[in-house]
């Protein structure tokens, strides 16, 4: 099993290729094992799937707060559900009848075509996450962009970037046997490649290079202001009368604030290195495997770097959770526009 949600890199016509994620081995004598292929889709897709409704669940009990990172959390789950829809479990279905196809040309490059914009759109929201929480800690004064219109652009250009999908991909049919599969214009090799690196490009090389960027920046700052001893807690001061006209001095730190904001940042981080460390072993075996024909892998070692690969869209809202559950409404309880 493996990352294989846009094409095969290891078909040779370009049209015999099942719409799995796994290699184009789909029975019993697979090298790394058919039952266990079964067993680890279906259960990335039930973890993934209960993770993502119990996130859907928390976010509708605490909907008054509204924030920035709140929202974005909610279209990180909404691409990883549909991850686990249909990458996961169209995989795993298709696992188990074989290389036969039965749903028909259009549903075909819906499917594949969905599964595409289903991880873009997931690697999309990461990025915008990072580049949200780099401008609250670079630029924290600074009004924030508009974010639904963000959010929208994200699936749009997921939604762009993924109509290859609805041409390479169809419903072939040689004698009784029916597949979804891949073609390609001569030269079919050519034309492959071109094609790999591009979902490459785009799907994980662009998000993973902004991500880093960003990551390494708020890294930066964070450096900084801890060496300079600007992280300090500010101080508020108000005046209080009694009954008795005598005057009090309330004085309310900000600890709490600093604490929360700190945990946001915390969370950001963990996700983002959740996805560019489930993704980048598997992205550089395959640009390896694509460019040097030469390249052997044990078939073992390439699916479990598959498996590991998508299986961000599992963990996500598990991190999500582990960071608020017993928060009791302190977690990002920052009415400023940048949190």
């Amino acid at each position: 099993m493996s990352y294989k949600l846009v094409t095969e890199s290891s078909i040779q016509d370009g049209d015999q290729e099942p719409p799995t994620l796994g290699n184009n081995e789909t029975d019993s004598a697979s090298p790394y094992g058919f039952q266990a292929r079964i067993a680890t889709l279906w259960i990335l897709f039930a973890v993934g799937s209960l993770g993502n409704l119990l996130v859907f669940a928390w976010l509708c009990l605490f909907r008054r707060r509204r924030s920035r990172l709140y929202k974005i959390v909610f279209g990180i789950s909404i691409a990883d559900m549909c991850v686990c829809i249909f990458n996961v479990l169209v995989s795993a279905i298709l696992e188990l009848q074989g290389t036969s196809w039965y749903a028909g040309n259009i549903v075909c490059k819906l499917v594949m075509f969905m599964q595409s914009v289903s991880l873009m759109a997931s690697s999309n929201m990461v990025v915008l996450l990072a580049v949200d929480r780099h401008q609250a800690v670079r630029n924290p004064l600074k009004k924030g962009y508009n974010l639904k219109g963000v959010i929208a652009m994200a699936w749009a250009c997921a939604l762009v970037f993924s109509i290859p999908q609805l041409i390479i991909w169809y419903q072939k049919e040689t004698g009784a046997l029916k597949t979804c599969s891949t073609s390609f214009p001569e030269p079919v090799a050519s034309w492959k490649v071109a094609y790999i690196t591009y979902a490459a490009v785009v799907s994980f090389l662009i998000p993973f290079v902004v991500v880093a960027i960003a990551y390494i920046r708020i890294t930066k700052q964070i450096w900084i202001r801890a060496s300079g001893g600007s992280m300090h807690h500010s101080i508020k001061t108000t005046t209080v009368y009694s009954n008795g006209n005598r005057m009090n001095l309330r004085v309310t730190s900000s600890a709490l604030l600093i604490k929360a904001k700190n945990k946001t940042l915390t969370m950001s981080t963990v996700i983002i290195l959740v996805f560019m460390a489930c993704g980048l072993p598997y992205f550089i075996v395959e640009i390896i495997r694509l460019y040097n024909s030469g390249f052997a892998i044990d078939q073992n070692v390439y699916a479990v770097l598959g498996t590991f690969a998508v299986s961000n869209s599992a963990v996500n809202p598990y991190i999500f959770l582990v960071f608020n559950l017993g928060s009791r409404g302190r977690f990002t309880r920052d009415r400023s526009s940048t949190t």
